[in-house]
């Protein structure tokens, strides 16, 4: 009957993150996030903003568009 929603982005920071050798704590340490927060947006459940996705693209020394591939609609 209901439907499940598309995810409004796709995220490589599982991935990433692993390969640069970080935990999720620490990553949540430099962008002053929680641990749960990285969680979710792993998942792709959070609602991610702009900034913040800036701002773990950065920590982790990367454009915005590999960790993030897809942000908006379809």
């Amino acid at each position: 009957m209901f439907k499940k929603k598309e995810p409004v982005y796709v995220s490589h920071l599982n991935e990433i993150r692993r390969a640069k050798g970080l935990s999720v704590e620490e990553l949540a340490e430099k962008v002053r996030v929680s641990k749960q927060t990285i969680d979710s947006i792993e998942l792709e459940k959070h609602k991610l903003s702009l900034e913040l996705a800036y701002e773990i693209s950065g920590a982790l020394d990367c454009r915005l568009e590999e960790v993030f591939p897809r942000v908006g609609g379809k």
